[in-house]
């Protein structure tokens, strides 16, 4: 679990940065990411999926 908190307070662009080289990453080990919060996102391993429903 990540704390972006502070991050998008600051720096929205390196953010977005950080995140797009965080979901390289989690592709290439096949896991996942998604956002939980507007402070937190969420990151597992290949045999660990992410249930996302939209609200």
């Amino acid at each position: 679990m990540l704390n972006i908190g502070d991050m998008s307070k600051r720096n929205a662009i390196k953010l977005m940065e950080m995140v797009k080289s965080i979901k390289g990453v989690v592709d290439e080990i096949n896991g996942d990411i998604a956002r939980i919060s507007t402070e937190r996102i969420l990151v597992t391993p290949s045999k660990v999926k992410i249930i996302k429903r939209k609200e």
